[in-house]
């Protein structure tokens, strides 16, 4: 997707790189071809995963558990990490050296959707971990029930305490990244800092709380750098 978007987007600088030749614009064919390909074979796959539920065991649910966690604080981390805080420092420091006006820090600068892309990144978390909820737009094509529910039908005290938390946590993130100026070449250290800062509460909801009640372990993600 990263490389089709530079395919297809023009800068400031210069026009879009399809244009050039009649082989840009095949690669840019192909490059289209190899998502529709990736994204059928992601849903069959899918489909068949889901099948396998109906004859888990207890150790199937666990090991579930552990990986749905580790991939919620995953993203969270991705969106703090790398797409926001890394992506505003880089901005910085290439501002300051003006090595390359073409580089982007950011993803979806170049076709202006960054703000977009982010928040749509944080309403897919947020559909995993309250479900469909009553006041919040954007969780209504989401699973009937999330993280949250799920909390609060095995441990009613702790997990509705962690619910209250989950939703303010996620309102606050979606707040705040919807409240970036539309044009991402703007964002500095300290106009994503409130972003940033919400995500790290976010964290903090889940681990170390919902993995102790769970008794999983949160291992390293890729967006930890590590």
């Amino acid at each position: 997707l990263p490389a089709l978007e530079w395919m297809l987007f023009a800068t400031d600088n210069q026009p879009a790189p399809i244009a050039r030749s009649a082989n840009h614009c095949k690669f840019a064919i192909r490059l289209a071809r190899g998502v529709v390909a990736e994204t059928s074979t992601l849903l069959v796959e899918w489909r068949a995963a889901a099948e396998l539920w109906r004859s888990a065991t207890p150790p199937d649910i666990q090991k579930a558990r552990h990986v749905l966690l580790n991939l919620m604080v995953g993203n969270a981390e991705l969106l703090r990490g790398r797409k926001l805080d890394k992506a505003a420092k880089a901005q910085e420091l290439q501002s300051k050296d003006k090595r390359d006006q073409s580089w982007d820090a950011f993803d979806s600068m170049r076709s202006h959707n960054t703000r977009r892309f982010l928040v749509a990144h944080e309403e897919a978390v947020a559909q995993l971990m309250l479900g469909q909820t009553p006041g919040l737009d954007y969780t209504k094509t989401g699973p009937r029930q999330g993280l949250d529910d799920v909390l609060i039908a095995e441990n009613p005290k702790q997990g509705k305490a962690v619910a209250a938390a989950l939703l303010s946590n996620l309102k606050a993130v979606h707040a705040a990244l919807s409240a970036l100026p539309p044009d991402a070449h703007s964002w500095s250290v300290a106009r994503v800092a409130t972003a940033v800062n919400a995500l790290v509460k976010l964290r903090a909801v889940i681990d170390p709380p919902v993995a102790k009640m769970w008794k999983v372990s949160i291992e390293f993600t890729d967006a930890d750098g590590d």
